[in-house]
C-alpha cells in the first residue's frame, strides 16, 4: 500500500513540479500493482447512474484506483454536467483510438486499460490487478 501511494505521489509530483523544473520524469508500478478502473460518465446520460453506483462500490479498496471522467458531449441535452470538461472528453476520444473503437459512449468502463462492456456483472473481488511485468511505466514530458 505504501509503495503504491509512493508511485501515485511520484506521478502527481512529476506532473505538477516536473513541469516547472524537469523535462521529464518517470515512475513504475509497485510490486503489487493496483486495479485501474476508469469510468467515462455524464450527469446528462440516463444510462450512467448504475455505472456511477458500481464505481462507488469500489470505494475503500486499497488495491483499486477508481476514477470517473465526466464527458461533455451530452451537455446539449439540457442537463449540463458541472464536472465535465473538454479535456476528459478528449481523453476518451484518444482512448477510443488506442482501443480501436469506432465511437465514444457512456457509460464506458475500462479495467487496466481494457474496454469492459460487462462491468455490471463484475464484482469487486473479481477484479485482477495489472501483472507486474505488464504494468506500465508512466513518463510525463514537458
Amino acid at each position: 500500500m505504501v509503495q503504491q501511494l509512493k508511485s501515485i505521489l511520484t506521478v502527481l509530483l512529476c506532473g505538477v513540479s516536473g513541469m516547472a523544473w524537469a523535462q521529464s520524469c518517470s515512475s513504475s508500478s509497485a510490486q503489487r500493482p493496483m486495479v485501474v478502473v476508469e469510468l467515462y460518465t455524464s450527469q446528462g446520460c440516463s444510462s450512467c447512474p448504475p455505472a456511477d453506483r458500481w464505481l462507488s462500490s469500489l470505494q475503500g479498496r486499497e488495491d483499486v484506483l477508481a476514477m470517473a471522467f465526466h464527458v461533455n458531449y451530452w451537455n446539449h441535452l439540457g442537463w449540463k454536467d458541472p464536472f465535465a470538461t473538454a479535456q476528459t472528453t478528449e481523453r476518451q476520444v484518444r482512448l477510443k483510438t488506442v482501443l480501436g473503437g469506432d465511437y465514444v459512449f457512456t457509460p464506458q468502463v475500462t479495467i487496466n486499460g481494457v474496454d469492459e462492456r460487462a462491468w455490471a456483472r463484475r464484482q469487486a473481488h473479481d477484479l485482477q490487478p495489472l501483472k507486474v511485468r505488464g504494468a506500465p511505466t508512466v513518463v510525463l514530458q514537458r
